[in-house]
């Protein structure tokens, strides 16, 4: 994974998690991709709004994650499942992700970061009625 290119001591020890991302169906929309995000992605996002050391910290944690996006013609919705290495990371991550969110998404568009069994979920919506079923879907109030 990127991560153990990042830090390279990382290599044959800290192996990426598997991830399972929940099977969702939004009416009227494509699942487009789903993927893994990554540790080099969460620094890339989240530089763009928290900056470098701070992005860096919460994203080294990183254990691994799965993300699916979806669109409808012009409104784009987005999930991501993440994994800290230890729930310290996950709580860092969380902070970060907020930050982003309170600073990036616009005020029209629906945004949700929650934690919930040991995993970080960040979903962005154009359409806060899209935004609150993907939430429902994951099992979060």
């Amino acid at each position: 994974s990127a991560e153990q290119v990042i830090t390279p001591g990382d290599y044959q020890r800290d192996l990426p998690m598997d991830v399972a991302v929940p099977a969702i169906n939004l009416d009227g929309y494509q699942l487009e991709r789903t993927s893994v995000w990554g540790e080099q992605g969460l620094r890339i996002m989240l530089d763009q709004v928290v900056g470098g050391s701070t992005s860096a910290r919460a994203a080294d944690g990183w254990g691994g994650d799965g993300y699916q996006q979806w669109f409808d013609g012009s409104n784009a919705a987005f999930l991501l499942v993440y994994q800290g290495d230890t729930e310290a990371d996950l709580d860092e991550l969380e902070d970060a992700l907020l930050t982003f969110a309170i600073n990036s998404v616009p005020e029209e568009a629906f945004v949700w970061v929650d934690s919930k069994d040991g995993q970080l979920f960040f979903i962005a919506a154009s359409v806060p009625e899209i935004g609150e079923q993907i939430r429902s879907s994951v099992g979060l109030g």
